[in-house]
């Protein structure tokens, strides 16, 4: 997974999704101990196993699956640039937030 931007990729992920440090970021989506080497695992078992749910013409393909990351059990989401090695631009469960 690349580092990424405020928009895509690593840093994406940790400020919106894990810890909330950008603006308009929830920070709850996931625990906060939640690791980049937890969403890497987590996206490789998602484009192997999970069901995709985009159009496969599309670049962007978007994936689901119901899985523990982190010891938190959701419906995960993971979108990734297709024309690019499958480069992940953000990963989120569905309609569920971390509760400690």
């Amino acid at each position: 997974m690349e580092d990424g931007n405020p928009k895509e990729g690593w840093q994406h992920i940790d400020e919106r999704h894990i810890a909330g440090t950008a603006n308009g970021g929830h920070g709850d989506l996931l625990p906060p101990s939640t690791t980049r080497a937890q969403v890497e695992k987590a996206a490789e078992t998602m484009i192997e196993k999970g069901t995709r749910v985009s159009d496969p013409a599309r670049r962007m393909q978007t994936y689901e699956k119901r899985m523990i990351v982190n010891g938190m059990r959701a419906r995960y989401r993971l979108v990734v640039d297709s024309d690019d090695g499958n480069r992940i631009i953000t990963f989120f469960p569905v309609g569920k937030s971390y509760t400690p």
